[in-house]
C-alpha cells in the first residue's frame, strides 16, 4: 500500500504544481477527510480531558474526606486515649474511696462502742446523781429550816439593837442640838468680834436625818470649828494644827478617839461572835457531814447579818466575812481600831 503524505497545515500548498483538476479535487477531499478525523480526535481528546478532569475531582474529593476522616480518626484517638487516661484515674480513686470506706467502717464501729460505753456510764451516773439529789434535798431542807431559825433572831437582834440605838442616840442628839446652836452662835460672835477674816461656819445636823454617821461627822466638824476659833481667841495651842509645838496634844487626841474606838469594836466583835457562834461547836468524829452543814448554815448567817448590819447600822464596825478569813485565832481588833481612828480623824481633818 502506498502511503500519501498529507499535506500539513504548516506548509503552503501549491496549486500551479497541480494541473489536474481531478488531483485538486483529491487532494481536497483528503484534506477534508483529514481534517474531520483530526476535528473528531480533538473532541474525543476533549471529552476525554473532561472525563480526566471529573476524576480528578473526584479524587481530590476523596482525598478531601480522607483527610476529615483522618482528623476525625486522630480527635477520637485523642478521646479515647483521655478516655483510658480517666478511666484509670478513676479506678485509681474507687480503690483510694474503698480503703477510706474501710477505714471509716472500723471508725465507726469503734465510735458505735464507745457509745454504748458512754450510754453505760451516763445511766450509771444519773443514778448516782438522783441518789445525791435526794440526799441533797433533805439536805437543803434542814439547811433552810436551821437557817430560817437563824435568820428570825438575827433580825430580832438587830432590831432591839436598832431600837436601844435609837433610844440612846435619839434623845441625845434631840438635846444637843440646841447647846450646839447656841455655843455656835457665841463662837461666831467671837469670831467676827476678833476682826479676823470670816470663815465658813459649818452646819448642824437635821433632826429628821436617820443618817447617824452623818450627824456625829457634823458635831466633830463643829466642835473643830469652836476649838480652832477659842483656840486663836485665847492664845492656847490649837491641837489640830499640824505645825507648832500641839502635835503632842493631836496625838492625845489621835489615842483618846483610837481608845474609845478599840472598847467599841471589841465590845462589838465579841457579841457579832457569840451570835455567829452554832449552836454546836464542836464536830463528834462519824459526822463530818453534819459539821460541814453546821460551818455552811453559819457562813450564811455570818453574811445574812453583816448584810443587814451594814443596812441598819452603815457607821458601825463590820464583822469579818468567815469565808474571807483563814483564821479566827488571827482576827486582831488593832487594825479595825486603826483605820477607825483615821477615818474619824479624816472628819475632823476635813
Amino acid at each position: 500500500m502506498k502511503m500519501t503524505r498529507m499535506p500539513s497545515f504548516d506548509e503552503d500548498l501549491d496549486v500551479s504544481v497541480m494541473s489536474d483538476p481531478r488531483e485538486l479535487r483529491e487532494e481536497l477531499l483528503k484534506s477534508y477527510t483529514y481534517i474531520e478525523k483530526k476535528n473528531h480526535e480533538i473532541l474525543n481528546l476533549e471529552e476525554q480531558n473532561l472525563v480526566l478532569r471529573e476524576e480528578l475531582n473526584h479524587e481530590k474529593q476523596k482525598v478531601i474526606e480522607l483527610k476529615r476522616a483522618a482528623n476525625t480518626q486522630k480527635e477520637e484517638s485523642q478521646k479515647v486515649n483521655g478516655d483510658m487516661e480517666m478511666n484509670q484515674w478513676l479506678t485509681e480513686e474507687v480503690t483510694l474511696l474503698r480503703n477510706s470506706v474501710s477505714e471509716m467502717q472500723e471508725k465507726l464501729g469503734q465510735a458505735v462502742q464507745r457509745e454504748e460505753f458512754l450510754k453505760s456510764e451516763l445511766a450509771d451516773a444519773r443514778s448516782q446523781t438522783n441518789k445525791a439529789t435526794d440526799i441533797h434535798n433533805e439536805e437543803m431542807g434542814r439547811l433552810s429550816v436551821t437557817v430560817g431559825d437563824q435568820l428570825v433572831q438575827v433580825e430580832r437582834e438587830l432590831a432591839q439593837r436598832t431600837k436601844e440605838l435609837s433610844e440612846a442616840t435619839e434623845p441625845f442628839l434631840k438635846h444637843a442640838y440646841g447647846l450646839l446652836v447656841a455655843a455656835r452662835k457665841a463662837v461666831q460672835q467671837i469670831e467676827s468680834a476678833s476682826g479676823r477674816p470670816a470663815r465658813q461656819v459649818p452646819q448642824l445636823y437635821d433632826l429628821r436625818s436617820r443618817d447617824l454617821a452623818g450627824s456625829f461627822r457634823s458635831i466633830l466638824k463643829l466642835l473643830k470649828y469652836m476649838v480652832e476659833v477659842l483656840a486663836q481667841h485665847t492664845g492656847m495651842p490649837n491641837p489640830f494644827d499640824k505645825q507648832g509645838a500641839g502635835n503632842e496634844e493631836k496625838f492625845s487626841v489621835c489615842d483618846s478617839v483610837s481608845s474609845l474606838a478599840s472598847s467599841a469594836q471589841a465590845s462589838d466583835l465579841g457579841s457579832q461572835r457569840s451570835a455567829l457562834r452554832p449552836p454546836n461547836s464542836g464536830c463528834v468524829a462519824g459526822s463530818q457531814r453534819e459539821c460541814g452543814g453546821n460551818k455552811a448554815r453559819d457562813d450564811k448567817a455570818a453574811r445574812m447579818r453583816s448584810r443587814l448590819s451594814s443596812q441598819y447600822f452603815p457607821g458601825q464596825l463590820q464583822a469579818p466575812d468567815p469565808e474571807n478569813t483563814p483564821d479566827k485565832e488571827q482576827l486582831q481588833p488593832e487594825v479595825e481600831v486603826e483605820s477607825t481612828s483615821k477615818r474619824w480623824m479624816c472628819y475632823l481633818q476635813d
